[in-house]
């Protein structure tokens, strides 16, 4: 779970902090991002960087100053590779701006860095980059 912990906490500061370079480090493309109501494929790194940079402005609008994470679950099936669940919610100091959110992830070790290229949640959001906070209520498998 640590592992995954790290991870997701790396890639919610750089998010906020608005460091692309530092984000991109640990995304595979093609990314693939499933809402429950769609299945989205970010290709390029155009794209990423398009989306991370709306995705940041909205952050912003919102005053979000942090992306809590807390992991549910993780395993590891083999080396280097960790599945996980976790809930997000979206900060404004002590406020939370945005309803909670389920997400599921694979992350995997390459070249010593980890990465996700799929990340399921509980957002109904049917376009990249997602826009909060229209969610579902419960983890979908």
């Amino acid at each position: 779970m640590e592992t995954l912990e790290r991870f997701l906490d790396a890639v919610g500061k750089a998010v906020v902090d608005g460091r692309l370079e530092v984000y991109t480090q640990h995304v595979i493309l093609p990314f693939v991002l499933e809402t429950a109501s769609a299945r989205l494929t970010i290709a390029t790194m155009d794209d990423l960087a398009e989306g991370f940079d709306t995705y940041g402005e909205m952050l912003a609008d919102l005053g979000v100053t942090s992306i809590q994470r807390k992991v549910i679950r993780a395993f590891a099936p083999t080396p280097g590779r960790v599945h996980g669940q976790y809930t997000t919610r979206l900060m404004a100091g002590n406020l939370q701006v945005a309803p909670m959110f389920w997400s599921q992830t694979q992350i995997d070790l390459i070249d010593g860095v980890w990465k996700s290229g799929f990340i399921r949640n509980t957002t109904t959001d049917g376009r990249w980059p997602l826009m909060m906070p229209n969610t579902c209520t419960a983890p979908h498998d």
